[in-house]
């Protein structure tokens, strides 16, 4: 569907709640984000391969959620954020799941350099931080993709709108010539009548 990009950036500057729920969204998921990096590494630093693997699920949620915040700027943005979401959303389970259903074996990926008792509670603030990182980012991930269809569906309605008074000024156009030829004709056809009656 091709757009017309003044228009569309029109209505997407025009609707200021959806911006606003994306933003809200994306700050809170940028600050969760955030926040999911210091148990990793207060467990160890440098961190051990499954630290790594946490760090890399906690970076790609704070790039979705850095695009979620400029998802309404333009249809690019909405693009790479709904592809960093996604990924980030089936990374965020496979961390969540591994730090709920195998604690122990995590346990030992992560060689915490602190004591045992300290990683156990670093792991589970970190499971509880993953959790709601996941929420956030589903219900971005949601909100983003809702808030794009409406705004396509409005874009549509505009440019239907332009259409219609684009087609209502052709034909007025056209009946005003039609009209002039009608009244230009007539007067021929008069002054024909004149010269035959000379």
């Amino acid at each position: 569907m091709a757009y017309s990009h003044s228009s569309f950036s029109h209505i997407r500057s025009s609707c200021s709640l959806p911006n606003l729920l994306l933003y809200s969204l994306g700050l809170l998921l940028f600050t969760l984000s955030s926040a999911s990096l210091a148990p990793i590494l207060l467990a160890r630093s440098p961190p051990a391969s499954f630290g790594w693997a946490l760090l890399a699920v906690s970076a790609a949620s704070l790039l979705s959620s850095l695009l979620a915040l400029f998802s309404h700027a333009a249809r690019l943005c909405f693009i790479a954020h709904a592809a960093t979401a996604a990924s980030t959303i089936i990374g965020q389970c496979l961390a969540l799941l591994a730090l709920l259903l195998q604690p122990e074996p995590c346990l030992e990926l992560l060689k915490p350099a602190t004591g045992l008792r300290k990683a156990r509670i670093l792991m589970k603030i970190e499971a509880g931080v993953l959790a709601g990182m996941l929420v956030v980012q589903a219900a971005t991930f949601v909100s983003a993709c809702v808030v794009q269809r409406w705004w396509e569906r409005e874009h549509v309605e505009v440019e239907k709108a332009k259409k219609v008074a684009a087609r209502r000024r052709r034909s007025r156009r056209v009946a005003v010539e039609r009209e002039e030829a009608f009244v230009n004709s007539a007067a021929d056809a008069e002054g024909r009548e004149m010269e035959e009656r000379i």
